[in-house]
């Protein structure tokens, strides 16, 4: 078996290694600092909460001054920042956990893709219960990675949490947390560098320029880095 071959050679590929597999505590502080999903949402809360605090009173006073028909054309605005606040707020006051708790999770190589604005591309194994591999790859951009030296093509250990998928056999979809947003230790992540199958470090550097351009997406491959669906 040629080296190319061993590459895309999926089926002894084992489980992906755990962060638990890491001695390294957790900088709450510097997640929150750093964590891309975390500042976007909270955002997204703040401007809807705004935009309900000032449209609600509005409509009232509209209709309590007999402008009904610019009362009712206000709930246009108001039904879409509810739809906004409402999952933002679930967010708000669960998410600080669950992005600690991301780093208790399985752990994917990452590397860097582009510069300008700072990107990198995950492939992570999508398999839940089943026995045949398949990848999800992502991109993420305007990405923070403290510590690390920002040169294309640069390593880069991520934990990553999964979101269910239709069954038990594969996973659906995945969000990428590298391990620069949890601990400014380099050891802990040289080590998470060794954890990883290095099969799978050769699989995303092979298929890296061939991501698609598509932000936060995940893209499915079969054992084989052939795509499946996206």
């Amino acid at each position: 078996m040629s080296e190319s071959d061993e590459i895309f050679d999926g089926t002894s590929m084992p489980r992906l290694p755990d962060t638990t597999d890491l001695d390294f505590d957790v900088d709450a502080a510097r997640v929150r600092k750093y964590n891309s999903y975390w500042r976007w949402e909270y955002l997204w809360f703040f401007i809807s909460s705004g935009a309900l605090l000032v449209l609600l009173p509005v409509i009232v006073w509209k209709y309590s001054t007999g402008n009904w028909l610019l009362a009712t054309f206000l709930f246009l605005p108001v039904a879409f920042f509810a739809r906004l606040f409402v999952p933002n707020l679930h967010n708000f006051r669960y998410r600080p956990e669950q992005m600690l708790m991301a780093f208790e999770a399985h752990l994917s190589p990452a590397l860097i893709t582009k510069l300008s604005p700072l990107t990198i591309v995950t492939l992570t194994d999508m398999r839940g219960d089943a026995d045949e591999i398949r990848y999800g790859l992502q991109m993420v951009e305007s990405v923070q990675l403290p510590g690390h030296k920002h040169e294309v093509g640069e390593w880069i250990p991520c934990s990553v949490t999964f979101h269910p998928g239709e069954d038990d056999e594969y996973w659906g979809d995945f969000e990428v947390h590298p391990l620069c947003w949890a601990t400014p230790d380099q050891k802990v992540w040289q080590e998470a560098v060794k954890l990883i199958d290095p099969r799978l470090w050769r699989k995303l550097e092979a298929i890296s320029d061939q991501a698609p351009d598509v932000e936060n997406t995940t893209f499915i491959y079969d054992a084989e880095m052939d795509r499946i669906r996206d």
